[in-house]
């Protein structure tokens, strides 16, 4: 299929940012992302995290924004973000985000990975399917009134 993994740059910020906004509005997220929060929020990204994209004759298809940090036991890493088109789903292109991702960090000496995921996703299947683990930690939010 010739899916090709790049750094992103600051001319792929639109598309990455167009991509988020798509993806997040719909089902299971539904989250009311404007075009220009959505470009803020990867500009914020960009600055801070390191951000790769999948291509496909210079088309983006998804990305992946992860940060590493350094903990007691050695270096970490946090996949923030992992976003596929939703007409380039199921091609691969998510798995290929992934492993690149692990590639990547595991030649910083990244010892542990770990990352978020709705359970209503159809990414969270992939990520079980390919080794990620439920661990002992729950995702608890509020919302302050």
């Amino acid at each position: 299929m010739g899916i090709e993994i790049e750094k992103a740059i600051k001319k792929d910020l639109e598309k990455i940012a167009e991509i988020f906004k798509k993806e997040f509005s719909d089902i299971p997220y539904k989250e009311k992302w404007t075009e220009k929060q959505a470009l803020e929020r990867i500009k914020c990204y960009y600055k801070n995290s390191f951000i790769f994209c999948a291509k496909i004759k210079n088309k983006i298809l998804g990305f992946v924004i992860f940060e590493t940090y350094d903990w007691y036991d050695g270096k970490r890493a946090c996949i923030n973000e992992i976003v596929v088109s939703k007409e380039s789903q199921g091609k691969g292109i998510g798995k290929a985000l992934i492993k690149y991702s692990e590639d990547y960090l595991k030649n910083e000496g990244v010892k542990d990975i770990s990352l978020t995921a709705s359970t209503k996703a159809k990414s969270f299947l992939l990520y079980k399917k390919i080794g990620y683990k439920e661990d002992n930690y729950v995702s608890l939010s509020k919302i302050l009134k």
